[in-house]
């Protein structure tokens, strides 16, 4: 028993070595061993892992181009562009680059339920975005203004009985609260609730909250993702994959749907489930029910939360630049009195607002 353990510990220390070996071998000879970056970051992932895990890598990496230049190394074969020109290069159309293994680490292990934002495969990327790239147009996302609407008044109702009870609220949840039930106005044309409740609905904000954690960690080291995942899928205990909740979410909904949809033309705005069940029906097998159930998901778990921190930036920015605030307060106060916003303001009416800069 005792010759068996030493020959295992042998081995791995062996693979140990030799993963040494090949990282130090890999550094000193690679044709890009010149692009400056972080000593550590030249050997092992483990520098950028860090990083991200202290939580502030957006200012260690401006800080390392301000030191560096346009292109720093942030891991072995792995840097970062800090050029607009280099946008046309990497994301235009027909580039050679396709998404990192970080995506690796938002996906599921299953390769068939791929999503928009974790699918690696250019060319199905493509296709799949082909399909519900009409939905997200800029005249059909004006068409669900009706929609935000309604959330927009409750959460003005919100705001103002804060403020008649002189109460302090976080406003980013609360933001976030809005953003969440806008969402499942487009979407489904069903509030998720959170603006009435005032909290986490479902535990909702919290199982997303921790897959971004889980995945953007895990990212960096993608191979260890697809055991980690079903480890952590076995004890139910554990929210860190966040994903059985929100499909749940999405499932009942859709199923609900479907057994009152109609193909006759609604007079009204359609929410984004009405199209994505329009688009299968005209062509169940080009537009799946896999395509519905992605196509709701991705609002749920990407729309919410990146409507939420746009809001939150603009406002803590605003908050911040009171000369700025000042001048956006008395443009609407002139608007509000020559007539030109209605209430709720309307997006065309936006338009004509002007940009106040600090």
């Amino acid at each position: 028993m005792l010759g068996l353990s030493s020959m295992i510990l042998g081995a791995f220390l062996c693979f140990i070595a030799l993963r040494f070996l090949l990282s130090i071998t890999s550094a000193l000879f690679s044709r890009n061993r010149s692009i400056p970056g972080p000593f550590l970051a030249r050997f092992t992932r483990f520098w950028y892992l860090r990083e991200i895990h202290r939580g502030h890598f957006e200012k260690v990496n401006i800080e390392l181009h301000r030191r560096h230049g346009k292109i720093v190394r942030i891991a072995p074969n792995e840097y970062s562009v800090d050029d607009p020109e280099a946008v046309r290069t990497v994301y235009g159309p027909g580039s050679k680059f396709r998404k990192a293994d970080w995506y690796a680490g938002w996906a599921h292990p299953d390769p068939s339920r791929f999503t928009l934002f974790t699918d690696r495969n250019s060319k199905r990327h493509a296709a799949e975005r082909r399909k519900v790239s009409a939905a997200y147009s800029l005249s059909t996302l004006v068409s669900y203004e009706g929609f935000v609407d309604d959330c927009v008044g409750i959460f003005d109702q919100r705001l103002r009985g804060f403020a008649d009870q002189k109460l302090g609220i976080n406003f980013g949840h609360w933001l976030q609260c809005f953003a969440f039930d806008v969402i499942g106005e487009i979407t489904f044309s069903k509030r998720f609730g959170f603006l009435d409740a005032g909290e986490d609905v479902g535990e909702i904000m919290e199982s997303i909250n921790n897959k971004m954690a889980y995945s953007t960690m895990v990212g960096v080291y993608p191979k260890i993702h697809p055991p980690l995942f079903r480890l952590l899928s076995f004890f139910r205990g554990s929210k860190a994959t966040g994903e059985e909740y929100n499909v749940r979410f999405a499932l009942d909904n859709i199923s609900e749907r479907k057994t009152r949809f109609t193909t006759v033309p609604s007079n009204g705005p359609t929410d984004f489930l009405t199209k994505f069940l329009e688009a299968h029906s005209a062509d169940p097998e080009k537009f799946t029910n896999y395509n519905i159930l992605m196509g709701c998901l991705t609002n749920i778990v990407a729309g919410s939360d990146t409507t939420s921190i746009s809001l939150s930036s603009i406002m803590y920015n605003l908050c911040r630049n009171y000369d700025a605030l000042a001048k956006l307060r008395s443009e609407i106060d002139t608007m509000t009195a020559e007539g030109r916003l209605s209430n709720p303001v309307t997006f065309k009416e936006t338009q004509t607002c002007h940009i106040y800069r600090p």
